[in-house]
C-alpha cells in the first residue's frame, strides 16, 4: 500500500490515531521535500511555541465561571467578560490551545464527564470577577472548555490531512513513493498550492445538525454496494442534492473505468467537498462533514473504517 493511501485510510478511520497520522505526514513531507508541511506536522505533534501563531481551529470557545462566597455560603456562577478591563477581554474571550495532539487526545479521554478548566490569575478573580455579584467575593475564576471543542480540534486535523492527501494523489498517485533517483513529478509550487488550499486555508466546516450518535447511526445504515442507502446517509448528513448527484455520476464513471474500491472520480468528489468546506467557518464541537462523508463512502465500497 502506498504512503498516500496509508494516510487517507488513517484519516478516514473512525478510530484514527491522529499522532500516527501526523507522523505519516512528516514522512511524506520529507519525501516531497516540503518544509511547510513538515513544520505544520511537527507543531501539531510537539505543540505550538508561544511565539508561533495558531491556526484558527486551535482557538476554542469557552464559558467563564467563578466561585463566589459570602456569609450565606459559596456557589459557582457564570462571569461576563464585561467585568474585565477592555484591554484584557480579548485575551480571555477564547482559549488558545498550544498543546500537542497527544495531549489534546489525552484531555478528551479524561474530559468525557467534565470539562477542561483554564484558571484565571487570582488577582483577576478577586479584583474584577467579584463585580459580578453584589456582596459576594469571587475567590477563584476559570474558563471551561467542553470535550466537544477538543474533539472538533482533532477532527479538523484529520479532515485537513485527508483533503491534502487526496489532492496530492489526484495530481500524482506515486507521490511519496521512493522510485530510483526521484520521489515525485510534482513541483514544489504545486505541493505548496495544495497545502495552502487544504491545510493552511482557515478552518474546515463542520455540520451542526443532530447529535453525533444520530450521524453515526445514518452512516452505520449503509449497505456495501447499495447506492440508495449511501444517498440516504448523505442526505441525513446535510449534503446538498446537487453535490450528491455529482457523486452518483462519479461512481458511475469509476465503474465504467473498472475501478475497484474508491475510484479516482469519487476521490476528486471527496477532495472537492473538503476544499469547498474549508472556505467556510467551522462550527467547532461537531463531527466533520467531510470525515463522515469519507466514512460513508468507505462503508459503501467495503473498506474497513474501524
Amino acid at each position: 500500500m502506498s504512503l498516500l493511501q496509508d494516510i487517507i485510510n488513517e484519516a478516514v478511520s473512525s478510530q484514527a490515531d491522529v499522532p500516527r497520522l501526523l507522523r505519516l505526514c512528516l514522512l511524506l513531507a520529507s519525501r516531497l521535500k516540503h518544509e511547510p508541511l513538515k513544520v505544520w506536522a511537527r507543531r501539531e505533534l510537539e505543540g505550538y511555541p508561544l511565539d508561533a501563531s495558531l491556526p484558527q481551529f486551535r482557538v476554542l470557545r469557552g464559558q467563564h465561571k467563578g466561585k463566589f462566597s459570602n456569609s450565606g455560603g459559596s456557589r459557582v456562577l457564570e462571569i461576563s467578560l464585561v467585568v474585565l478591563p477592555e484591554e484584557l477581554r480579548e485575551h480571555y474571550r477564547q482559549v488558545r490551545c498550544r498543546e500537542s495532539v497527544a495531549e489534546c487526545a489525552d484531555l478528551v479521554s479524561k474530559m468525557e464527564n467534565g470539562r477542561m478548566m483554564v484558571p484565571w490569575p487570582v488577582e483577576l478573580a478577586v479584583k474584577y470577577a467579584s463585580k459580578t455579584v453584589h456582596n459576594a467575593q469571587c475567590t477563584s475564576a476559570w474558563t471551561e472548555v467542553s470535550p466537544s471543542e477538543m474533539v472538533g480540534l482533532l477532527d479538523q486535523i484529520k479532515t485537513k490531512v485527508m483533503a491534502f492527501a487526496l489532492e496530492i494523489e489526484e495530481a500524482d498517485p506515486t507521490a511519496g513513493e521512493v522510485q530510483g533517483a526521484g520521489v515525485s513529478v510534482l513541483k514544489e509550487e504545486q505541493v505548496t498550492q495544495i497545502f495552502n488550499t487544504t491545510i493552511s486555508a482557515g478552518t474546515v466546516q463542520n455540520i451542526a445538525m443532530g447529535s453525533t450518535g444520530a450521524q453515526q447511526s445514518a452512516i452505520n445504515g449503509i449497505q456495501p454496494g447499495d447506492v440508495a442507502s449511501l444517498i440516504g446517509a448523505l442526505i441525513s448528513l446535510g449534503i446538498e442534492p446537487d453535490r450528491i448527484r455529482k457523486l452518483e455520476l462519479a461512481i458511475e464513471e469509476d465503474r465504467k473505468a473498472d475501478a475497484t474500491g474508491l475510484g479516482s472520480k469519487a476521490k476528486v468528489w471527496l477532495a472537492d467537498l473538503a476544499l469547498k468546506s474549508s472556505q467556510k467557518a467551522a462550527e467547532t464541537g461537531a463531527v466533520s462533514l467531510v470525515t463522515m462523508a469519507a466514512q460513508a463512502l468507505a462503508i459503501y465500497f467495503g473498506i474497513s473504517v474501524t
